[in-house]
């Protein structure tokens, strides 16, 4: 505007706000408080995933490997993220792997690819069905997620039959680590027995177990800045699209939340919150 007096011109600055701020619907925001509502999955399908489930003798939480979510360094796709571009049936089929096997030497017997396809989602399946989880399992021994091998230990039940071995393909097939042996990624283990890893898209599948690394140890939430991003190598794409399923699931709740640094220009950043999967 101008000083009619002096006839200067000044130029009033606004802070920039988005255009368009995404926002979690009204019932994501008071989800804390309300019981998240299991998924509708095929029954068969969700049998079968409790079964494993039990077999586990899991009570409460799957850990995942940091660098199995998050890579050291800046360019190098980490396991979580290749699994995500290799397909939904790879990805459910592994992270199904990790929850069963879970004691050294993290191994677990063959299973039948019938049973597999039921793991993954494939109520009924067909023939290329199966076929397509035979390939999961060959691209997963290709890329060094796992070896096929048979069980030589006599004093073990299994003794001479085919058995699956994960491994840390962060770690060009080194033996898959133990609990205890460096920092984790806790998921609870509703994602299976409630059918989550079904239900989800693979793009949210990542993104909850991403953030579940991102969150943990912040109970109200954080954010992810781009140095951070880049190190789960996943594009901004899935990052949007990926969350807001994860919010109309009511598995998490997001907020923008505005930062004034001094000298600089306002920002704004999305918060992530993860809200408790179980009763």
């Amino acid at each position: 505007m101008e000083d009619e007096t002096s006839g200067h011109i000044y130029v009033r600055l606004v802070p920039h706000v988005p255009l368009h701020p995404w926002t979690p619907r009204a019932p994501a925001e008071s989800a804390g408080n309300v019981p998240i509502s299991p998924p509708s999955v095929d029954p068969d399908v969700l049998n079968h995933l409790n079964r494993a489930v039990d077999r586990s003798k899991r009570r409460s939480t799957v850990q995942l490997p940091l660098s199995f979510v998050r890579a050291s360094k800046v360019g190098t796709a980490p396991p979580l993220a290749k699994l995500l571009r290799a397909g939904g049936v790879r990805l459910r089929l592994f992270l199904t792997f990790v929850m069963i096997a879970t004691r050294a030497p993290h191994a677990l017997p063959a299973p039948s690819a019938q049973l597999m396809a039921l793991w993954v989602g494939l109520a009924d399946p067909t023939a290329q069905d199966l076929r397509r989880v035979r390939d999961a399992v060959r691209w997963l021994e290709r890329n060094g997620f796992l070896k096929r091998s048979t069980q030589s230990d006599a004093s073990k039940p299994g003794f001479g039959r085919p058995q699956i071995v994960l491994l840390d393909p962060a770690l060009a097939g080194a033996k898959w680590p133990g609990s205890g042996r460096g920092r984790y990624v806790t998921v609870p283990i509703r994602l299976w027995s409630d059918g989550w890893t079904i239900a989800l898209s693979p793009r949210a599948l990542t993104m909850y177990v991403v953030l579940s690394e991102l969150t943990g140890g912040h109970p109200n939430g954080t954010y992810a800045d781009g140095g951070r991003k880049r190190q789960y190598d996943l594009s901004d794409d899935t990052w949007t699209r990926g969350a807001r399923e994860l919010v109309a699931a009511g598995l998490i709740v997001t907020s923008w939340e505005r930062e004034d640094p001094d000298f600089y220009e306002p920002t704004w950043r999305m918060r992530y919150r993860l809200l408790p999967v179980g009763d």
